[in-house]
């Protein structure tokens, strides 16, 4: 592991500092027409640009560096707040991708080295993307269409996965845990539905979340899956219910785990890289990042455990 180089540690205080600000400006704003995964992206944006102005005090008698620095920070915190904005996705990449490869650049010069605060920033930068998750591409802000398409769809998985609030049902259906029961979560798979490759069926999900509770098994949700790999499913909600394809997990001889260990996202020796094919997961329990979110919060699974 690296360490902290003195010089960069005030970056690290002035990106937790953002912290607060970022998300005081997400609640002042109210943006409830935009997806939770989008807001994430846009703090985890406002912290990278914080971190990056802070390096500028500690850079100030290199003037290339400290300009980058500056450039890269206000870039950051701009973006960060403009994801109504039209090219928002592209804008952001191209700013990520960019920083990156300076960075690797800078490394491979002889001009910097590496720590741990540039690894994590460079790994809030990959964030952003969702790397480990990549997202269906859409567009930002959601229509009414969009909005009321996104609703039926969730009031009709609502409706057809409510039986399977008794897991035993689940189970008689078919459904199988798809991992260990010791996690907080847990997806259970029905094979049937997955070889028979239903898109966007509410009443035949290739898949369904439940918390580990210490009172049995509590549905979470449901998960929609694609067949194949990059073949994203339709799209009714817009940015609502926009698919995500899992890359980068790490197969090992003790199970699966994402591996985000470095910007490069490689896994650890004796494991494989690989990817699932798309997926939806529609929630039915209240979740902060909203009813399509990626994940569900922790929180609330804990929450649900303690009840």
């Amino acid at each position: 592991m690296f360490d902290i180089a003195p010089d960069h540690a005030i970056g690290l205080y002035v990106g937790l500092l953002a912290l607060p600000l970022a998300l005081i400006a997400i609640q002042l704003r109210r943006p409830r027409d935009v997806s939770g995964t989008v807001l994430g992206a846009s703090v985890l944006m406002a912290i990278s640009g914080g971190i990056h102005l802070g390096l500028v005090l500690t850079h100030r008698n290199e003037t290339i560096t400290a300009a980058l620095f500056l450039m890269n920070g206000v870039a950051y915190l701009a973006l960060s707040q403009l994801y109504s904005w039209r090219w928002w996705r592209p804008a952001s990449a191209a700013l990520i991708t960019m920083t990156l490869f300076g960075y690797l650049g800078y490394i491979v010069l002889g001009f910097d080295t590496p720590d741990q605060v540039a690894l994590a920033t460079k790994l809030l930068e990959t964030q952003h993307v969702h790397v480990g998750a990549v997202l269906q591409q859409t567009n930002d802000v959601a229509t009414p269409e969009q909005e009321a398409a996104a609703k039926q769809l969730y009031d009709q998985t609502v409706v057809a996965i409510a039986p399977y609030g008794d897991w035993h049902k689940a189970w008689d259906a078919g459904f199988r845990p798809g991992g260990s029961q010791s996690l907080p979560s847990t997806h259970w798979m029905n094979q049937r539905n997955v070889d028979a490759a239903y898109v966007m069926d509410p009443k035949h999900p290739q898949g369904l979340v439940y918390a580990n509770s210490k009172h049995g098994p509590v549905l979470l949700g449901a998960m929609f899956q694609m067949k194949n790999i990059g073949n994203f499913g339709p799209d009714p909600g817009g940015p609502l219910t926009a698919w995500h394809q899992h890359e980068n997990i790490c197969f090992t001889p003790f199970g699966f785990e994402f591996s985000l260990m470095t910007p490069t996202a490689t896994c650890p020796l004796g494991a494989i890289d690989i990817t699932a094919s798309p997926m939806l997961h529609v929630w039915i329990v209240d979740n902060p990042g909203g009813p399509f979110a990626v994940d569900i919060d922790e929180k609330v699974v804990k929450r649900i455990d303690q009840s």
